[in-house]
């Protein structure tokens, strides 16, 4: 049964396909199947029926046919031989009339290539080395939004160095080595305590968000959230914060392993081993204490302890501190399990494997590496031309994403194994877009192919690698400022910077 608007749109295409070339020659065509991509809203699903539609058609042109099929208003945007290709992914909704409704932002799928369309079809088409003849299958999504300001932190008295996303909160860390546990609505600090005298420089929280399905998923049962930080002074900690009591206690200190900063540290997804990495190379494995293993008198543990006040100096005035950590007879002592050397140089950034078996480390030594964690050995060694200043992996792949010095994010296959063979670089796969050293990546839990990242440039870019070039781009601090850390969830995004400040964005 043919749909009510499809009349209309083959009426359109035997317009176009009058239409002329620069030397008055009828133009090409390209036969097309659009597809609803699994997942989407099912009210958006169009006639999967072949359309013959001009080669120069771009994605603002396959927008508007998708539009038109769904009985929305139709914005007759043509798309312009000079498009850019940097062009935003969404396009404004515009103008209701009383029957129908406002046109939505649509991105495109060449489900043979896999990537997203950001040219024409034709050069597309040719470009992918597949023929103009052949019937070209698309998937359509709506397209991701820009990402909007929400509320952001009150200034605080530090650069805000490290950033973590849990449940309805968000924990903060900084160079003043507070750790603080902030509200995601309003972005208010819930709680905080001194956790280290020396400036944070990572943070892992367990639980965090995870993906299952198509849902986002986080296993909490006993709202406690665990909060652990490394510090360039040395120390590894673990926090517990108690959603229920707002309260923030010492869980356990790492002790015996680390003789330099520690630059990275992560759970793995069951949070009962806690991955850290310093800057001499040193990569240590922890067992982390049963939640339960602390005096759960939040009075009688403050009591117990003292303010512990930083040694160090901010960069900016201190606020007046009034949070406690809890007395070292209420919390654990904890020996590495096993330590090694695991780079050269600094390791900046460690994650663990999607089996939880293997771990992944990225260091200044220009290298990435994949580890048995029960042996220590290495399975895959892969080097590139630039030190690698932070990493994170994919949400159901051990695909990963590093920053770099020279501004780009690079991704790598660190598939292990069966898959050995197919191990690689793919260095081409996204150009470069920021201005300056980038500080963090972080993938999105929700969707495996999104990620976000921030740099010394103070914006944040939204990415999906199927596409060489970002989705959107905000600036997240002034000019002049750094972005030093970024966080996502599902639809929102945090980055904290050297203005002392904690950004907010949703889309």
């Amino acid at each position: 049964k043919e749909h009510p608007h499809f009349t209309a749109i083959q009426k359109e295409q035997n317009n176009d396909m009058m239409e002329v070339d620069n030397d008055g020659n009828p133009a090409t065509q390209i036969r097309i199947s659009l597809q609803l991509y699994p997942g989407c809203d099912e009210s958006l699903e169009v006639p999967s029926l072949p359309m013959a539609v001009p080669a120069n058609l771009k994605r603002k042109g396959l927008a508007s046919i998708v539009n038109h099929l769904l009985g929305r208003t139709d914005t007759d945007e043509r798309d312009s031989e000079d498009e850019d290709e940097e062009e935003s992914t969404s396009s404004t909704a515009s103008g209701n009339d009383n029957n129908k409704l406002a046109p939505l932002p649509f991105d495109f799928l060449i489900q043979k290539t896999n990537r997203l369309l950001r040219t024409s079809l034709e050069n597309a088409v040719r470009s992918s080395g597949l023929s103009t003849e052949e019937d070209l299958l698309i998937s359509y999504f709506p397209a991701v939004k820009p990402p909007q300001t929400g509320d952001d932190t009150e200034p605080l008295p530090d650069w805000v160095s490290a950033i973590a996303f849990s449940s309805n909160f968000f924990m903060s860390g900084a160079y003043d080595g507070i750790v603080r546990v902030h509200d995601v609505s309003s972005g208010a600090v819930s709680s905080q305590v001194q956790a280290h005298d020396g400036p944070i420089k990572c943070m892992s929280v367990h639980p965090a968000h995870t993906c299952t399905g198509n849902r986002n998923v986080v296993a909490n049962n006993n709202n406690d959230i665990m909060i652990a930080t490394g510090s360039g002074d040395h120390t590894l900690v673990t926090h517990i914060y108690n959603c229920a009591e707002n309260t923030l206690r010492l869980h356990a200190e790492y002790t015996g392993t680390h003789t330099n900063g520690i630059e990275a540290a992560r759970f793995n997804s069951a949070g009962n081993t806690l991955a850290s990495a310093d800057w001499n190379g040193n990569v240590a494995l922890w067992q982390v204490p049963d939640k339960s293993n602390i005096n759960n008198n939040s009075e009688a543990a403050a009591a117990a302890a003292a303010p512990r006040q930083s040694k160090k100096k901010s960069k900016r005035a201190k606020e007046d501190f009034s949070g406690t950590d809890s007395s070292s007879s209420s919390s654990n002592t904890v020996t590495a399990g096993v330590t090694w050397k695991a780079h050269s140089s600094n390791v900046s950034g460690v994650v663990w494997g999607l089996d939880n078996k293997h771990l992944i480390t990225g260091s200044w030594d220009h290298s990435v590496k994949t580890w048995d964690a029960e042996r220590q050995d290495c399975l895959l060694t892969l080097n590139g031309a630039r030190v690698v200043t932070t990493l994170d992996r994919c949400s159901n792949s051990d695909i990963i994403a590093t920053g770099h010095p020279d501004s780009a994010v690079r991704l790598w296959d660190m598939r292990v194994g069966g898959a050995k063979e197919q191990a690689k670089v793919l260095d081409a796969s996204l150009k470069v877009s920021h201005k300056a050293w980038i500080s963090s990546v972080e993938w999105s839990p929700i969707e495996p192919h999104m990620l976000a990242t921030t740099s010394h440039d103070g914006f944040i870019k939204m990415w999906d690698i199927r596409s060489t070039l970002p989705l959107h781009s905000v600036r997240a601090h002034k000019k002049g400022e750094k972005g030093l850390c970024v966080t996502l969830g599902e639809k929102i995004a945090f980055s904290g910077g050297s203005d002392c400040m904690v950004k907010k964005f949703t889309w």
